[in-house]
């Protein structure tokens, strides 16, 4: 009968193998990849960010079309509209996507009377020219984002 392997020897046979694996994994053109080696590279978000400071700024002297999205850390259809307005921000570069945190920006939320989140403002020139409350298909904000065509008045 074979005799049963001492914890002591495994122990000593099983290092030098972990060991010969982690500078395996460190070493070459063919290095292994361990999860915690590499670094996770976001994909840039084109939303920005503006706050009571730099709403003005941002938004209200902007030439360009911009969607404003008033949000909450804590609110779950704001988090599932979020990738959404990624989508959108980067098919659409011709309209500016920022979002305000009505957390943060309180007086902002009650400048533009906003009550549910997530709720979206279309400003153009720094008019307010379309407004929606909920969540939206990206479709639904190409069509709300479209600069409508100024009506002429009959000669």
């Amino acid at each position: 009968m074979k005799p049963a392997m001492q914890p002591c020897q495994k122990v000593f046979w099983t290092a030098p193998l972990v060991l010969a694996l982690l500078l395996a994994g460190c070493v070459g053109q063919n290095a292994l990849v361990w999860p915690w080696s590499q670094t996770q590279k976001l994909p840039e978000s084109r939303l920005e960010h503006v706050s009571t400071a730099t709403f003005a700024e941002r938004v209200l002297k902007c030439e360009k079309t911009v969607l404003v999205d008033f949000y909450a850390e804590w609110c779950g259809p704001c988090k599932r509209l979020g990738p959404i307005l990624e989508d959108f921000a980067a098919a659409h570069p011709e309209v500016r996507v920022v979002k305000v945190n009505v957390d943060e920006n309180s007086d902002l939320a009650a400048r533009y009377g906003v009550k549910a989140m997530p709720t979206l403002l279309v400003m153009h020139r720094g008019q307010v020219a379309a407004q929606s409350t909920g969540v939206v298909t990206k479709e639904y904000l190409a069509e709300m984002t479209k600069e409508k065509p100024k009506e002429t008045a009959a000669l």
